[in-house]
């Protein structure tokens, strides 16, 4: 696990995966919302990407009254992975990693 600077409520987000062409097979990246006492929040998303592909999960971050924190799981080919993850708030890099493994990422929510 990879803890990642706070995200704000109400900032645009963007999760991009980009899966590098010598990866071994398809990608699973997913985007979860850990709700504060059982608030709502959206629902969780995800995205599968085949090597030499991107893709992108966007939306807005939810209010911190109901959400704890963000996590951003990758699920990658067994010991076959490569690709870049990126995480960015109102159109400005947040976080990026080179991964050549499955990883996760947890942000809190911040007001």
């Amino acid at each position: 696990m990879s803890f990642k600077p706070p995200v704000r409520a109400g900032q645009f987000f963007r999760v991009q995966y980009d899966a590098g062409s010598s990866s071994g097979g398809t990608t699973l990246v997913r985007v979860i919302w850990i709700p504060k006492h059982g608030n709502p929040v959206p629902e969780p998303e995800h995205a599968e990407v085949v090597p030499g592909e991107s893709v992108s999960i966007t939306g807005v971050v939810p209010s911190a009254m109901a959400c704890r924190w963000l996590e951003v799981w990758v699920d990658m080919p067994d010991g076959t992975g490569r690709g870049t993850l990126k995480l960015d708030l109102n159109g400005q890099s947040h976080s990026q990693e080179e991964l050549r493994a499955d990883a996760l990422w947890t942000s809190l929510v911040l007001p």
